[in-house]
């Protein structure tokens, strides 16, 4: 595209024409194109700033770019122009601080405010010490600006500057530096911070930064808050409270609600029972005095927490009504007929998480329920019950119409696990209803209940292959069973999840000897078979195993290529790195990336060598597998290359791996 095109199409009355152009000039990225992109950044039109801000960003950064791009921000008078510079130089982060620096005193203030945000948003420390002299400014714009970024900087080395703001007779700044200190998250600001307890303005947000700062020598002072405070205080103080909570460990938990309790009465329940009923919106609000309720173990809220088992404060309220135990448990009941649905399914899991046997009788009427997820909690809830009673409920869920309700059903029938029930599963294996037939298999292997296993045995030979692979993985769970006869029969099956289950066993079984049935299943016709196989070499690691691994790496079909190198690969052994090199010719990306990842599992250092040109390969998985595969191996000639990946990779994957490979190889 010529210059004179360009300026034309920059020019263009039509948005979309300008657009093109742009993106054009960023893909070129001449430099002679920057004064364009500049003078496209004063558009009035937002989308022709915003293309023109990212194609800037695309080219190379150097000193004569960074300091064109600040001279151009210091001579900038439309806002928008403004904000497009500033979004340009916070993109390119680091790169720029210290020529920022270097220009700050040649700015005026507006543009001096600017340059102080952008040293908040790039995260750069080493602009600290200049923003904790601006501190001193005697402009208040730009004292609120260092505030801010110092404390975005999280920077430690400003809390006693800013602490003296605290107290500043401009309310706007003692606001930023509350602000901050929050953001640092440094303990040496929690007493000055208390001192401002009672004064007017700064009393909602100081409370905040209390909580946030998570000390316990807050405690006192926010509970006095609620206790003592106006309803905007009360409200403030409830949301410091239980940030305060979340960043204490368990131990100061117990203090936390301990200390409440002290002072909990009913003039403080009524107030936390209308928070509920009228503050709609409020979050975080109410979210906090659901759980104050919960700790309180406030039996008479439970009618005005129930609604709210359904959304968002759903998790919330369970856990509330859970910790009023035993007293929570006949409200619960009496007003479950009350209710359906999603809200009905929350209060039978707290009914089971208070684990009252009292609940099993009435819960009978819900095995019929026809919401299935109210269903499955019944089945979960029983469970924890514990009361030997529920089975014959849950064996009626054997046969539910869905299958998470079933295996809802088959855990909690599980942990009984008594003689009675057992042989109440093998009279279940002659059952009508299929589903409940084989739910009764998977039960009785989950008990791992041995004398069952005549009565599953039979099942081996069942016409349906479902039944056949349950029964195979029942009896892999029995020990001291000898199932080897079963799984050879089993090997042979012309289903393949049949012949799956069959390889499971022998993984878990190595008494039984893969060596007899090792050609038959190389050549089974079913890849998954296959490549199950190569897992279970890779497990034995013997001479034998590990060449015929090397034979189903010439398999036709990746999955199965892959599966013996990643088999391969756990012998850590250099001499078979010609073999996954030779894998590297591959056309298969899949296969090409196993390959890689097997090398860098093999331990051998100078392959890393081999790897390196594979990090700029156009498939980002192959980029992401050779930076795993040098990181495994800590080759450390890769690392500049690796830590610029982590940057500037225009895949997340692929940065990802970067960052994990440094990690290594730091390591």
């Amino acid at each position: 595209m010529g210059n004179e095109q360009t300026t034309l199409d920059l020019n263009h009355p039509s948005v979309e024409i300008q657009l093109k152009a742009i993106e054009q000039l960023g893909n070129e990225q001449r430099r002679e194109s920057i004064p364009l992109l500049t003078e496209a950044l004063k558009s009035p039109e937002w989308r022709v700033r915003k293309e023109a801000s990212n194609a800037i960003s695309k080219f190379q950064i150097d000193e004569d770019l960074t300091n064109f791009l600040i001279n151009e921000l210091k001579n900038s008078i439309d806002p928008g122009e403004k904000n497009a510079f500033f979004e340009i130089l916070v993109f390119l982060g680091k790169k720029v601080t210290h020529a920022l620096m270097t220009h700050y005193r040649e700015m005026n203030a507006d543009i001096k405010k600017i340059c102080l945000d952008i040293f908040g948003e790039t995260g750069d420390l080493s602009a600290s010490y200049l923003l904790i002299q601006c501190l001193s400014d005697p402009n208040p714009n730009i004292q609120i600006a260092a505030i801010e970024a110092l404390g975005k900087l999280k920077e430690p080395r400003s809390v006693d500057e800013l602490i003296q703001f605290l107290t500043h007779e401009n309310q706007l700044l003692s606001f930023a530096a509350l602000r901050s200190l929050e953001q640092i998250g440094d303990t040496r600001a929690v007493e000055p911070i208390i001192r401002l307890l009672g004064k007017s303005v700064l009393d909602r947000p100081a409370l905040k930064a209390l909580g946030q700062l998570g000390d316990l020598s807050a405690l006192n002072p926010i509970v006095n808050s609620l206790q003592n405070g106006t309803p905007k205080i009360k409200k403030a103080a409830i949301e410091a409270v239980i940030r305060l909570q979340e960043q204490m460990i368990q131990q100061n938990e117990v203090k936390i609600i301990g200390r409440l309790r002290e002072v909990y009465n009913k003039d403080m329940s009524l107030f936390l029972f209308d928070l509920l009923q009228n503050s709609e919106g409020e979050e975080q609000l109410i979210r906090g005095t659901i759980r104050i309720l919960g700790w309180m173990g406030e039996i008479l809220s439970i009618q005005l927490l129930i609604p709210f088992l359904e959304g968002p404060y759903r998790e919330e309220a369970i856990q509330a009504i859970t910790r009023m135990k035993r007293g929570a448990v006949e409200p619960l009941l009496a007003a479950l007929p009350k209710h359906e649905g999603v809200v009905r399914e929350g209060m039978i899991r707290a009914l089971g998480e208070i684990g009252d046997r009292k609940a099993v009788m009435p819960l009978f009427k819900m095995v019929s329920d026809p919401i299935g997820h109210v269903r499955q909690s019944l089945a979960i809830a029983l469970g924890k019950l514990g009361d030997p009673v529920a089975t014959r409920m849950l064996i009626q869920l054997l046969d539910d119409p869905y299958s998470n309700v079933q295996e809802a059903a088959i855990q909690s029938l599980r942990k009984f696990k008594d003689r009675t029930l057992i042989l109440e599963c093998i009279t279940l294996l002659g059952h009508e209803k299929e589903n409940v037939r084989l739910n009764s298999i998977r039960l009785i292997g989950l008990m791992k209940a041995k004398e069952a296993v005549p009565n599953l045995a039979l099942f081996l030979k069942d016409q349906d292959p479902v039944f056949r692979k349950e029964t195979l993985l029942a009896l892999k769970a029995m020990e001291n069973v000898n199932i080897e006869e079963w799984v050879i029969f089993a090997l042979a099956d012309e289903f393949e999840e049949v012949r799956m289950a069959a390889l499971s066993c022998l993984e878990d079984r190595p008494e039984i000897r893969l060596d007899p049935f090792i050609e038959n299943l190389k050549q089974d016709e079913s890849i998954w078979v296959r490549s199950f196989l190569a897992r279970l070499l890779g497990k034995v690691r013997t001479a034998a195993s590990k060449k015929e691994l090397i034979g189903l790496m010439s398999d036709p079909i990746g999955v199965v290529q892959i599966s013996a190198m990643e088999s391969l690969s756990h012998f850590h052994e250099s001499e078979n790195i010609p073999l996954f090199m030779e894998k590297m010719k591959s056309e298969d990306l899949e296969v090409q990336s196993a390959a890689i990842i097997a090398i860098g599992e093999s331990g051998d250092f100078s392959s890393g060598e081999k790897l390196i040109g594979y990090m700029n390969h156009l498939n980002w998985n192959i980029r992401a597998a050779a930076i795993r595969a040098l990181g495994k191996l800590k080759y450390k000639p890769a690392f500049a290359t690796i830590e610029k990946l982590a940057e500037e990779d225009p895949d997340k994957i692929v940065r990802q791996s970067a960052l994990y490979a440094l990690e290594l190889i730091l390591g």
